[in-house]
């Protein structure tokens, strides 16, 4: 049958066939296809082996992200590039407010979306048309003759959007174009509304795993998220990683609470973590969870660092160490010289504008860490244990007592590769540890 179809390419096709096989393959082996990516390129590949000459797919839709609003996946046949584009929430809502206000605009030079949201049940854009939108230039400069496009749900969507949260919902369209001399056949239009409900279907499968992965390293970190992602979610069940240790917190936080309203607060904690954040991932460390007003991190080598065993200690340390001890340790020491640079910035700014500043405290240690699912039978937490994230958190303790914003183990520096940056602030009692513990602090300038 799929012969016969493709031979009737250059002419026309026959719509009910080509529907009927296109849905077989939408209701079974599109099912199994992970991923908005790579389920476009399978399914542009399947309409063009049934005679339908799609040669661009683009798929917008609303997805969870506390960032972005709206997703978009564009896949081109002829160069086999999937690619995507995002709009902040703050753009998305600032369209959707204008578009449910009625705000008067030029329909020759807005795109199909504007279109989907007013309960247009279809949009068709041609070569020769007189006009053709501003978004829509890509038709001419890469030979297009054709765009079709389909909302995912056919109404108006202005006033369910007034009321409705945008979620994980496939609250977009569709949009399929061609190069085929002459654009697309009034066959090849049925084929393509007759599947759509199908196609919103697999799509929307595709969007849970999108939003279930996203939320997930949103709230875990991207590595945490990722195993949970993908199965790691037995209680008890978890990894043994020989890492950098990182904890920090904002100084003298409890007195500033009392003194500011809760807004302003949030505020700061959101402005300070937006920066603890970015300096930590740009040194190749992973946040593993905010707590009130600190962070946790590690910064670990991707291969010598994960380690599966039945107790707190990795095995052969020395060979661990001695592979990728000395890179991170720096790694957390140059993330934590540039918070501490990058936060002063952020201090200074605010007080220019009359807001309160702040400062942050950081703590290193290097060591066995525990890291994985631990917590209730129906509520666990995916994070890490152990002493040496125990002696982290006490070493970051200690910045107040003895004055320094950055403050690291003997364990740490004796790794770091190079001890001119540390100076030695001498032996303390630390609460959990039987002997008192070498402390230093980092003596470059941390602050301009």
């Amino acid at each position: 049958v799929r012969c016969l179809i493709v031979l009737k390419m250059a002419n026309d096709i026959d719509a009910s066939q080509v529907t009927a096989a296109l849905l077989k393959w939408l209701h079974t082996d599109a099912s199994e296809i992970p991923g908005a990516a790579m389920f476009l390129r399978a399914y542009c590949s399947e309409c063009r082996a049934l005679g339908l000459p799609v040669d661009r797919v683009y798929i917008g839709a609303s997805v969870m992200h506390s960032l972005v609003a709206t997703r978009a996946w564009k896949y081109d046949y002829g160069k086999d590039k999937v690619s995507d584009v995002t709009w902040t929430r703050d753009e998305w809502y600032g369209f959707i407010r204008d578009t449910i206000a009625g705000v008067v605009v030029d329909e020759t030079k807005v795109g199909p979306y504007y279109h989907f949201l007013c309960g247009k049940p279809s949009v068709q854009y041609k070569i020769t048309d007189e006009y053709l939108p501003s978004d829509l230039s890509w038709m001419q400069e890469e030979s297009y003759t054709e765009l079709y496009g389909l909302p995912a749900k056919q109404k108006d969507l202005r006033q369910w959007l007034e009321t409705e949260k945008m979620g994980g919902g496939m609250n977009g369209g569709f949009t399929w174009s061609t190069k085929r001399q002459g654009g697309f056949t009034d066959a090849h239009r049925q084929v393509l509304r007759d599947t759509r409900d199908a196609l919103v279907v697999i799509v929307r499968l595709c969007l849970a795993q999108h939003n279930s992965l996203t939320l997930l390293q949103t709230y875990l970190g991207e590595d945490a998220g990722s195993r949970v992602f993908h199965g790691d979610i037995e209680r008890g069940e978890g990894l043994t990683i020989r890492s950098a240790i990182w904890f920090s917190d904002v100084r003298g936080f409890t007195k500033l609470s009392c003194e500011i309203d809760r807004t302003a607060m949030i505020e700061i904690l959101n402005e300070v973590f937006d920066v603890t954040h970015k300096v930590i991932r740009k040194h190749c460390g992973e946040v593993l969870k905010f707590m009130g007003d600190g962070c946790m991190a590690i910064f670990h080598g991707q291969e010598t660092g994960f380690h599966r065993t039945a107790s707190f200690k990795s095995t052969n340390n020395e060979a661990i160490d001695a592979e990728q001890g000395e890179i991170v340790c720096l790694r957390a020491r140059m993330a934590a010289a540039e918070v501490g640079v990058e936060l002063e910035k952020l201090r200074k700014d605010r007080e220019r504008l009359g807001k309160r500043g702040v400062s942050v405290g950081v703590g290193l240690n290097y060591g066995d860490v525990n890291y994985g699912n631990i917590g209730a039978v129906d509520r666990l937490d995916f994070t890490v244990l152990g002493s040496a994230v125990n002696l982290a958190s006490r070493t970051e303790s200690l910045c107040s007592k003895l004055g320094a914003h950055v403050l690291a183990t003997q364990d740490f520096v004796s790794l770091d590769g190079d001890p001119a940056a540390w100076k030695a602030r001498g032996a303390h009692e630390v609460k959990g540890v039987a002997e008192p513990v070498n402390i230093y602090e980092l003596a470059e300038k941390v602050v301009p």
